[in-house]
């Protein structure tokens, strides 16, 4: 039998694995020591578990892929979950009833003003924008560019929004607006038009009939992907954890072997990689130079309060330029969904940052939890934690994004048995995204 090589262990790896192990022998290489990016979970003193972000599982709409997916999970030990309640933050102000920003937060005349400007926009006007700036000016009008996505870009950035690609809108889920309560919102989403750029006003309105997927057992979404890691060397793909490539070995165009940090040589017909391209541009000593990608840093905060939160959402946005909250779990409310009673009330906080000392910034995270009405004034807190994100993000700069459009065509000239998937791809950005086009590829 062939052998297929998969370099790196986040989920398109994973989910290139389980469909090529049908005709290949397989080897999944991962330099953690685990699978699954941030698709896993922390514990602390096995009492207290935390997943690395804001992850629920949702059917992708592909009935062989989801059955690989989730057809295997416990249906005592998972919620199945019909409608997420997602909020945010913005202008000092809680919308618990979606994420997207809610315009009507901004001073009576500024909101009417873009409102207006939102409503003369024109068609095909953002595929010509050269920048982010841009791009939000062509698709919500220029008052709520610059009243709302210049400063919430800022904030989740660091870099103004004309030194970006436009792809960053829909990296950070912002490709629509709240302009209008219940009713009117529903009237505008009749247009094709405006439908493509306005949310409804909440949650529990356009609801997808994909089901979502949560555990129970308040043990974190890492359990899925234990499950899916257990499930492939059950069906004999060889998962090497801790492992590092030295140098990729090829010829007349195609990929014979790869040699690892110990000295060890593996051979392959097939290679998928679905790490940043530049690196095996790099370890295969194709020729290329490429500039460093700037990186946001994130951070993790965890905590536990001994009073329950004062809102039943799943998890918030916060848009508020001058929080350093990016985004909250609240896992209490994703477990409540099975008509339990969680034992504890947790959180995680996630929050973009440069340099920051993670003390500092943990504090400054439930200053904010507090601000915002999530947490009682009076709770106290039992226990608190954090990470540091140690690679950080790379940020949608138009080099970046030049320079993988670049890196791939390169790759795909240079070799016939290589398959770019995930963040080598570069051109899917939310999960089910990344695991259907792994999949279909």
């Amino acid at each position: 039998m062939k052998t297929a090589v998969v370099v790196g262990g986040g989920i398109a790896g994973v989910v290139a694995a389980m469909v090529l192990r049908q005709k290949y022998k397989v080897v999944l290489i991962e330099r953690s020591s685990e699978c699954g990016g941030l698709l896993r979970s922390v514990s602390y003193g096995n009492q207290y578990y935390f997943d690395m972000g804001t992850h629920v599982l949702s059917d992708t709409g592909v009935p062989e892929l989801d059955r690989m997916l989730y057809g295997w999970l416990p249906e005592n030990l998972w919620n199945r979950i019909d409608v997420l309640k997602t909020g945010n933050y913005f202008a000092r102000q809680l919308f618990p009833h979606n994420q997207y920003v809610n315009a009507a937060s901004l001073p009576s005349p500024l909101y009417q003003q873009g409102f207006f400007d939102l409503l003369n926009t024109e068609p095909d006007q953002e595929s010509q924008a050269a920048n982010c700036m841009e791009y939000c000016i062509a698709r919500f009008g220029r008052t709520f560019a610059e009243a709302i996505y210049r400063p919430v870009i800022r904030k989740l950035s660091g870099n103004e929004p004309e030194n970006l690609h436009p792809y960053v809108v829909s990296l950070y889920n912002l490709q629509r607006l709240i302009v209008a309560n219940r009713h009117v919102s529903s009237e505008l989403k009749k247009s094709d038009f405006y439908d493509a750029k306005l949310s409804y006003f909440s949650y529990s309105e356009g609801v997808s009939s994909a089901k979502k997927y949560y555990p129970n057992n308040g043990k974190g979404i890492g359990q899925w992907m234990n499950g899916l890691e257990r499930r492939l060397e059950a069906e004999g793909v060889n998962i090497r954890t801790g492992s590092q490539i030295k140098r990729i070995i090829h010829q007349e165009g195609l990929v014979n072997a790869l040699e690892l940090s110990t000295g060890e040589i593996l051979t392959c017909d097939k290679m998928v990689w679905t790490i940043p391209a530049s690196f095996l541009a790099s370890l295969a000593e194709l020729g290329l130079s490429f500039r460093k990608p700037q990186l946001r840093s994130m951070s993790l905060h965890h905590f536990v309060f001994d009073e329950p939160f004062q809102v039943d959402n799943h998890y918030l946005y916060c848009w508020e330029e001058t929080f350093n909250t990016f985004r909250i779990t609240l896992y209490p409310n994703m477990i409540a969904e099975s008509g339990a009673s969680p034992a504890h009330h947790q959180c995680t906080v996630e929050v973009f940052s440069d340099g920051s000392d993670l003390q500092v910034l943990r504090g400054q995270a439930e200053a904010e939890l507090r601000a915002m009405g999530v947490v009682p004034a009076s709770a106290t807190v039992s226990l608190s934690e954090s990470q540091q994100v140690l690679e950080g993000f790379p940020l949608m700069t138009h080099d970046f994004v030049n320079d993988t459009a670049e890196a791939n065509s390169r790759i795909g000239q240079a070799f016939h048995n290589v398959l770019l998937l995930g963040k080598a791809a570069g051109g899917a950005f939310f999960m089910n995204d990344v695991m259907v086009h792994a999949y279909r590829e």
